[in-house]
């Protein structure tokens, strides 16, 4: 009999202990949190952080080893993504993780979840999209790991993750909940006993029986690894070469590998590795993004903001020369305005419609004439140099003597609703007289020949339209050309009356981004961005709310307003900066 009774003591042991209270109380370390390794794995880091965490719990010493890497195989499948339901295996070690899609989870709901898994609970909101590991709740409050590059390598409440960046309070991201993972059974052995044999997940139960837990990695303290110099964009002509720098803090020991991108968004190993990255610029290194992955011994891993290299800039344009016309014998000029240091002017003329050009004695920002036939139909540009020598050439402006040819009517600016016919008319004085409307959609950098070659234009208004610009071009028989004012078309019912302004603060402060519109049944629809090219969805109110941190700065906020009829508009990007 007292055999027997140790028998089955022998094998009740090789069953791990499941009292989810009792694990619950051990805090996951920080050292658990990994970083995603690129853009669109956040589930697979989330999911290995959950399977590090068990290992933890369980006693396991080898869960410090477990990477993204090593759990791919079993958990991923790829051009696809996470699987639902998963195992994954190593030596002593068999874990089984599960999926259930929610719409919204309470906060009951979750709090039960994570005494029953104390290892975390992966959840995912597909309206962002991201997933995290929630490791604890604390006085109404949930703890995250989060493996954005920005966020990741530390406990912190969700509302500070990139969900809670995106989606505000606890309970609004708590109600965007799609689907979340747990564990549901678990074979692991522990680092001094014999191996286990699978079980199902804890149950939580009411128990006051001492609880013995498995030996664990002792918890060190470790100094926190954290990004101190962040590289900057370096601009350069072709054949230059510019240097990205960054630096961290953290335990001695640290490894810096810099990484590469095309489009911001994925990323490539640079050969470069150090504080330092040294780029030549030519025309395929021009635009790209330049990043670094800074390590430390114990695997925390941050990466820094990305830079780009540019190509470098000539000066700015601010006012084009504009055509010159009058009547013979006036007095007319031709200006230009430009920013930069050191600038010099060099004005060219032509008189031959622009095929050959020929310095002029004007080096000043300003050229004068009297009007007469010679000069009528000449071009003239000017070359505006910098103190680096970088030259930008100025669009051209055309001296018109138009005794006769003037245009006594402009075409004015029209207001319209979606859907009514509109017309642009001008009035000019003249014989012969020929018309060519133009529009541009890009606020008069370009322009674009429209179909009417009379004194009107019309046609049928569109939310698409909202913004473009019209003119018209009068040539008279002599080739001597006038041009109107541009005159624009706005849609009435959907147009911004508050747009999103540029934010300057200092770090750990909260910044509010608002916007309002006019229009019918309007949803707004708030956009961040880190480089301008993809753009992420966060809140859904009229302003959004987020706490500026130094890896925040740089970031790009825009409001998309839609009204009832799908009509929408899209505001200038504003700029995040924190000092």
């Amino acid at each position: 009999m007292i055999g027997l009774l140790l028998a089955i003591a022998m094998v009740l042991s090789l069953f791990p202990a499941f009292v989810g209270t009792a694990e619950a109380a051990q805090v996951i370390p920080e050292a658990v949190a990994i970083a995603q390794s690129q853009s669109g794995t956040c589930t697979l880091a989330s999911a290995a952080m959950m399977i590090r965490a068990r290992m933890y719990l369980s006693g396991n010493s080898k869960w410090s080893s477990i990477t993204e890497h090593d759990i791919r195989g079993d958990v991923w499948l790829e051009g696809a993504g996470i699987y639902y339901s998963w195992t994954y295996t190593t030596v002593g070690v068999i874990i089984t993780g599960d999926h259930e899609d929610v719409s919204g989870i309470s906060e009951a709901q979750l709090s039960a979840l994570l005494q029953r898994h104390p290892e975390g609970i992966e959840i995912h909101c597909a309206s962002v999209p991201h997933a995290v590991l929630v490791t604890e709740y604390t006085d109404g409050v949930f703890y995250c790991f989060d493996p954005a590059q920005y966020y990741s390598g530390r406990r912190i409440p969700l509302t500070q993750s990139w969900l809670g960046e995106c989606l505000g309070d606890q309970s609004s991201i708590l109600a965007s909940i799609t689907s979340y993972w747990y564990i549901s059974s678990y074979s692991i052995q522990p680092d001094t006993t014999v191996p286990t044999v699978p079980t199902a997940a804890p149950t939580a139960v009411p128990t006051t029986a001492p609880i013995t837990e498995p030996s664990a990695t002792p918890d060190v303290p470790r100094q926190e690894l954290k990004v101190m110099l962040q590289p900057t964009d370096q601009a350069g002509k072709n054949g230059d070469k510019v240097t990205f720098t960054a630096g961290a803090e953290g335990e001695a020991g640290l490894t810096y590998q810099w990484q590469y991108s095309r489009d911001g968004e994925t990323w490539q190993r640079s050969s470069a590795v150090g504080t330092t990255a040294t780029c030549l610029v030519n025309a395929t290194t021009i635009g790209t993004w330049y990043r670094c992955m800074i390590t430390d011994p114990f695997g925390q891993r941050v990466y820094t903001r990305a830079a780009q290299i540019l190509p470098e800039q000539g000066p700015v344009i601010t006012r084009q020369p504009e055509d010159a016309i009058g009547p013979a014998g006036s007095e007319r000029s031709i200006s230009v305005k430009a920013e930069g240091e050191g600038l010099t002017y060099q004005w060219q003329l032509s008189t031959n419609n622009g095929k050959k050009w020929t310095n002029s004695k004007v080096t000043t920002d300003t050229v004068s004439f009297t009007m007469n036939k010679t000069r009528n139909g000449r071009l003239y540009r000017c070359i505006v140099t910098n103190a680096a020598g970088l030259k930008t050439i100025s669009e051209t402006a055309r001296i018109v003597m138009a005794d006769h040819l003037q245009i006594v009517e402009q075409p004015k600016d029209v207001i319209s609703k979606d859907g009514v016919n509109v017309i642009f008319t001008v009035a000019a004085e003249g014989e012969n007289l020929k018309y060519q409307w133009e529009y541009s959609t890009d606020g008069g950098n370009s322009w674009s020949k429209a179909d009417s070659t009379t004194h009107f234009f019309h046609c049928t208004a569109s939310a698409a339209q909202n913004g473009w610009l019209y003119r018209c071009v009068i040539t008279d028989p002599s080739g001597a050309k006038l041009t109107t004012r541009a005159a624009s078309m706005t849609i009435a019912g959907l147009q911004f009356t508050v747009a999103p302004q540029d934010v300057t603060t200092s770090n750990l402060k909260v910044v509010r981004f608002r916007a309002a519109a006019t229009g019918e049944d309007l949803h707004y629809q708030w956009q961040i961005s880190y480089n301008g090219k993809a753009w992420y969805n966060a809140g859904t109110s009229q302003s959004l709310t987020m706490i500026a941190t130094k890896t925040s700065s740089g970031r790009l906020v825009r409001c998309v307003v839609t009204d009832g009829y799908g009509n929408y508009i899209i505001s200038s990007p504003a700029r995040l900066t924190v000092s």
